[in-house]
């Protein structure tokens, strides 16, 4: 079973949800997956400049730490060394049976995973964890401004990092691929529910919900 490390650094408090996202998250375990969650914001600036030699913006109530997202690999370098892949993801969502759709035989061609058809998905993008790909991020200098600078989070990580991978792809350094397996009403999610483990909207299974709109935690998903 290959080995997943979800690196999800949050600063300020947990949406009201968290325990319901835990409950879904569990038998992740099981599945090759764990969480590393980094709560502390000191000791995050920290990192970055060791790890990276540059400032950090301050973070809590903002959307920054998207920002830091392709850089993750190398902050997290040292916890992260035993696990084959690493990735990220996002407190509003709920997930389906992982298992189904993110196979290891899937995993086994690739480098990087997006749950989006057109690119890198904060919610679910898994990266392997090797030095060329955890350095992408370092194919522009545009990187320093993005991480260091004061604005508010500015979807880098979802357009000039994905640019960044698919150019990669083009040129044959890596083997991405974009997916989209998850809900297609971004606005309502009356139909989703549990079948067992599997996640449906409506009569269709999906892989994950990404409630980022509603910030509301699917009543037919609270298991």
């Amino acid at each position: 079973m290959i080995s997943k490390c979800l690196i999800v650094p949050y600063f300020g408090e947990y949406p009201p949800w968290m325990d319901s996202w835990m409950s879904n998250t569990e038998r992740m375990a099981d599945l090759g997956y764990d969480f590393l969650f980094d709560t502390d914001e000191a000791d995050f600036k920290k990192r970055v400049w060791r790890k990276l030699g540059i400032e950090c913006p301050p973070m809590t109530g903002t959307g920054r730490i998207w920002n830091f997202r392709p850089a993750l690999g190398v902050l997290y370098e040292d916890e992260i060394k035993d696990f084959q892949w690493w990735g990220f993801t996002d407190f509003d969502c709920v997930y389906g049976r992982v298992e189904n759709w993110v196979t290891d035989e899937f995993l086994d061609g690739l480098d990087v995973h997006s749950n989006h058809h057109s690119y890198i998905c904060g919610p679910w993008s898994l990266f392997r964890n090797t030095p060329v790909v955890n350095n992408l991020f370092r194919h522009t200098d545009e990187w320093i401004g993005r991480m260091e600078g004061d604005d508010y989070s500015h979807g880098w990580c979802e357009k000039g990092f994905s640019e960044i991978v698919d150019q990669a792809h083009d040129e044959g350094l890596i083997r991405k691929a974009y997916t989209f397996w998850q809900t297609r009403d971004l606005n309502n999610y009356d139909t989703l529910h549990f079948e067992g483990d599997k996640l449906m909207e409506g009569k269709e299974e999906v892989f994950f919900a990404h409630f980022r709109r509603t910030k509301q935690y699917p009543v037919g998903a609270i298991r």
